[in-house]
């Protein structure tokens, strides 16, 4: 049944078609947050005119059992919840004006939307077409009208905001202002055909701290909110100048290193922009029109850029200037060293016991650190200042020699010299070799050369003299220093040297002792009676003392010996003593005695021979030896040999019948007979009786 009655209904709306008319938009485009209006105009038959009547709008595209109704101008709760208090519309039903109006839009409301009238049962109809409901982001920004703001003078600032929709939340525009800024606001409303024009008036009186500020108008909805924002331009004198290098801001000095380029920057707060000139010397170096910055631009920075710079900027309201200083760095230069009595001196000579002040200057920006130096040791210091004075109370010859003034600042470092030159007598003697410093002694190897050396310390220079023995061996006149030179060395040349310097402050001396190192030589054997003796006799059983000594340096070793056996030994020392308490006649031979040291040996030899009585005397044949009794033949030939031993020699006599036979003063004695008939050996046998004289 219910679908009959829509087909019957559709039936008579067709065939009242021409006296139902409808006027609305295919589409409609919406910001969310603001309002809309879906413009509508509709017809209907004239008989109805006076008939109450209900508008309905739908969400939808066509009119089925439960379409979401957004607007019901006879019971609001037909509405779908979320339309609730946001939909009106915006004329009368009975004019014809059926505009929809839909508060705070929200995304959910984008959509198709229909409108119907109903006056009674028989008589409603839909009007289409359907509009389609576009929700899009709010943009819609108000207008801010520019002014001329002239700092001090009142000026009033319009903003404007333009709507078609009279919406139950009007749009409210609002200022944002700085806080300082006195004004006033007034707000008005029109409308002109289906436009609404909300405007808001600013009243302020700007300064001059206000230009680069910003005004902010803000039109807010409930949920939405959009602002314009206008940059304050007021007009005013040139004010706030500054002067900046690319590095540094608002300098009033500027320090730049010699050579380098120079940026200077000369800025200015003003409008309209100022023309701006620098200015060196009251000479204009350059220009610009119209303009709040100019550049200064130095390409090679030179010593004579030093100086005050002047930026002038100014327009139709007035005038400003500023300065900066510019001061160019360089490195130290011109050192110069001076002494109270002299101007830039190289050298300078002190009198021992005097003062003296000696003054290092030099240029250079900034200021150098100087230090004194002597010796590679910092005498003193300065800081950040190009003057610096050395002064020596009391001058000694400690103080001789070169003195190095260096400057230095952060661009570099310059030195200078000065020597100081003390006079003083001689001192600090010192005799060297080519081998050994400051020497009090030295040994050298015979046959070798010797070079002394005596030098000193004293200005003038001194005159030198060696001398050995009191005798002078060389000398040198006005120099420091003196060599001694012997070219073969003999033991003679021992002994103490002496090297005297004078000049006319004063003399010193100093000495030195040489010794000559030689193998041994000239050795001597002597006994406590006798000197350098080459054989000794000693009575048996005496004591014997027998002394060897020699010349050599170093000392040396010294050794006896006796049938190649080691008797005694002395170490480092020229002498040795051989002592035979008790001498017997086995001490009888050759003794030698051999000294040696690093250079060489020699050795000399003695003969001891011992005397004593004759003993061990025996009696020999030519056959046999130390025979008691002998058998010969008759006619035959005997040879009997008597020898003993004993020193000196003994006086041997044989004997027969006590009488002497023959004599020999030695130790051997030969006797030689012939054996006859007449012979003392009647019986054959021959008895030799043994006697000792």
């Amino acid at each position: 049944m219910i679908g009959k009655s829509y087909f019957l209904l559709s039936l008579l709306q067709v065939g009242l078609s021409q006296e139902w008319k409808g006027d609305t938009p295919r589409e409609v485009t919406a910001q969310e947050g603001s309002c809309v209006q879906i413009p509508c105009h509709y017809s209907y038959p004239s008989r109805l005119e006076n008939q109450p009547r209900v508008g309905v709008w739908f969400n939808n595209k066509n009119q089925i059992p439960g379409s979401p109704i957004a607007f019901h101008s006879k019971d609001h709760s037909h509405e779908l919840p979320r339309f609730h208090h946001r939909t009106r519309l915006s004329g009368d039903l009975k004019d014809g004006d059926c505009s929809l109006i839909i508060n705070n839009i929200r995304r959910e409301d984008a959509g198709p939307y229909f409108f119907r009238i109903e006056f009674d049962r028989s008589n409603r109809y839909n009007y289409y077409t359907v509009t389609q409901l576009h929700v899009s982001d709010f943009t819609d920004k108000p207008t801010i009208f520019p002014a001329e703001i002239i700092a001090g003078k009142c000026v009033d600032v319009r903003c404007t905001f333009n709507t078609t929709c009279n919406g139950i939340a009007a749009p409210v525009l609002t200022w944002d202002t700085p806080t300082d800024v006195p004004g006033s606001v007034s707000n008005t409303a029109t409308q002109h055909s289906v436009t609404l024009t909300y405007t808001s008036v600013l009243t302020l009186i700007p300064s001059l701290k206000h230009h680069g500020h910003t005004l902010s108008c803000r039109v807010r909805y409930p949920s939405v909110s959009s602002e314009r924002t206008l940059l304050l331009t007021v007009q005013y004198a040139p004010q706030n100048l500054s002067i900046n290098s690319l590095d540094m801001i608002n300098a009033s000095s500027i320090n730049i290193i010699e050579g380098n380029s120079a940026v200077i920057i000369c800025s200015v707060e003003s409008f309209p922009a100022s023309n701006l000139t620098w200015q060196h010397l009251n000479v204009p170096m350059n220009r610009t029109s119209s303009n709040n910055v100019l550049w200064l631009v130095i390409p090679h920075v030179t010593s004579r850029d030093t100086g005050d710079y002047q930026c002038v900027a100014e327009n139709e309201h007035g005038a400003v200037e500023g300065f900066i200083t510019i001061t160019v760095e360089h490195t130290p230069r011109n050192l110069s060293i001076t002494s109270l009595d002299m101007i830039n001196a190289s050298s300078i000579n002190i009198i021992e016991r005097n003062s003296t002040a000696i003054i290092c200057s030099v240029e250079s920006f900034p200021a150098s650190n100087l230090t004194w130096r002597h010796l590679n040791v910092p005498k003193n210091r300065t800081s950040s200042n190009n003057e610096l004075w050395l002064v020596i109370p009391h001058v000694t010859s400690r103080d001789t020699g070169d003195y190095q003034c260096v400057a230095e600042n952060e661009h570099g470092a310059v030195e200078g010299f000065i020597t100081i030159t003390v006079e003083h007598a001689p001192q600090n003697l010192s005799i060297n070799s080519l081998d050994m410093i400051n020497a009090s002694s030295i040994n050298i190897i015979e046959g070798n050369s010797a070079v002394i050396i005596c030098s000193v310390e004293s200005f003038p220079a001194s005159n030198l003299t060696w001398r050995h023995l009191n005798v002078p061996k060389n000398r040198t006149s006005s120099n420091n220093e003196l060599w001694l030179v012997i070219p073969h060395v003999t033991s003679g040349d021992t002994g103490d040297y002496q090297c005297v310097a004078e000049n006319e402050h004063g003399a010193v001396e100093g000495f030195i002792t040489i010794t000559v190192e030689y193998a041994p030589r000239n050795l001597s054997i002597n006994s406590l009676d006798m000197i350098n003796i080459s054989s000794i006799n000693i009575i048996e059983g005496n004591s014997a003392v027998i002394i060897c000594s020699v010349e050599s340096f170093p000392a040396s070793n010294l050794t006896w010996r006796h049938l190649n056996v080691q008797m005694n030994r002395t170490s480092s020392n020229n002498e040795l003593w051989l002592v035979i308490l008790h001498v017997t006649s086995r001490d009888t031979g050759d003794y030698q005695c051999v000294a040696e040291n690093e250079r060489g040996a020699v050795e000399g030899s003695i003969t001891i021979t011992v005397e004593h009585a004759p003993q061990n005397l025996s009696i020999n044949s030519l056959d046999v030896i130390n025979v008691s009794s002998i058998n010969i033949i008759e006619g035959n030939s005997a040879v009997i040999i008597c020898s003993v031993e004993s020193f000196p020699a003994s006086n041997l006599t044989w004997r027969h019948l006590n009488v002497p036979m023959n004599r020999t003063s030695s130790n051997m004695l030969h006797w030689s007979l012939g054996i006859s008939s007449d012979s003392v050996l009647k019986e054959g046998k021959l008895r030799i009786n043994k006697s000792l004289n």
